[in-house]
């Protein structure tokens, strides 16, 4: 665990991206209003590896406030297989000693000093106004028999917060991912996984309203995959989607059929191949910030990939 606090001057930010040779970025620009210039609102997180052409650079400016910060970080891990051994005796020490649960905070926050003191993480919300910057990352994870080789699930749960104080204002965003993972061995072979999701996508930024958007998604994932000992690998499944940003209206399903092969020709060289057959329906327009997040970078209709 590490708390730590402090005091100091704040500056304002500018924001630019730079271009770098293609795969090498993290941004893609994409020509919205169609008129050959690069303007901030047009840049998203890439996709594709092809389409990471930029990345993102802060640069302070000559106006500075004051700021108090604090870190905030921790990491914990309950295992109670390895306080009771690996053949516990109880009935209920051997369900005990099956679970797993892992939790993770990284917290970094810089407010206003406006003479209050701001002792505690916890708290502050990324609406507060005296807010900075922040930069948070909570994770947990449950597991019920993960060393098992018949089956088992995980429970995972990932939360990202940010906020950054610009040249042009704030720009604030919010990240909400929950997912249960089920495996189950049919036999030594073949391997049956189903993975829920539900996801909260939110983007506030003062200038940019094309970009202002809260996204909620919802999707399974069933697969079947195929072993032959460490040389080869095949899988194939399906992924049902449901995505509606409640800010602007859109909806967006996608129906997508996944095939997925791997073999490992030497210890140290492998051939992989991945085929995708997307359905998508979508209901807004399709050249914007939004429909690019929800469509995953690609256009309505049916698409191989």
């Amino acid at each position: 665990m590490l708390y730590e606090l402090g005091s100091g001057q704040e500056p304002r930010r500018d924001l630019a991206y730079l271009e770098v040779p293609a795969g090498q970025g993290e941004y893609a620009w994409i020509d919205y209003n169609a008129d050959g210039l690069q303007q901030l609102n047009e840049f998203e997180k890439a996709l594709f590896r092809d389409q990471a052409r930029f990345i993102r650079v802060f640069t302070p400016t000559d106006q500075f406030i004051r700021a108090g910060y604090l870190q905030f970080n921790y990491s914990l891990i309950v295992d109670p297989r390895a306080a009771l051994g690996a053949k516990p005796t109880s009935r209920w020490s051997r369900l005990l000693a099956k679970t797993y649960f892992q939790s993770s905070l990284q917290l970094a926050r810089k407010n206003l000093s406006d003479g209050s003191s701001r002792y505690l993480p916890f708290p502050s919300s990324i609406g507060d106004t005296t807010l900075l910057t922040l930069d948070r990352v909570f994770s947990n994870t449950f597991s019920y028999d993960r060393n098992s080789q018949r089956w088992g699930f995980d429970l995972n749960n990932i939360r990202t917060s940010g906020r950054a104080f610009l040249s042009y204002g704030y720009e604030s965003r919010e990240w909400n991912d929950w997912n249960l993972k089920l495996r189950y061995t049919i036999e030594r072979t073949w391997t049956w996984n189903l993975i829920l999701r539900q996801m909260a996508n939110e983007l506030a930024t003062p200038l940019f309203s094309n970009r202002n958007y809260r996204v909620l998604s919802h999707s399974a994932e069933p697969r079947l995959t195929w072993n032959k000992g460490t040389t080869l690998r095949a899988q194939a499944g399906f992924v049902h989607a449901r995505r509606e940003n409640t800010a602007g209206g859109e909806q967006a399903v996608s129906n997508a059929l996944q095939t997925e092969a791997k073999y490992n020709v030497l210890s140290t060289t492998s051939i992989g191949g991945r085929l995708t057959y997307d359905r998508i329906r979508f209901e807004g327009k399709a050249n914007t910030a939004v429909s690019y997040l929800m469509l995953d970078g690609l256009l309505p209709g049916r698409k191989p990939i």
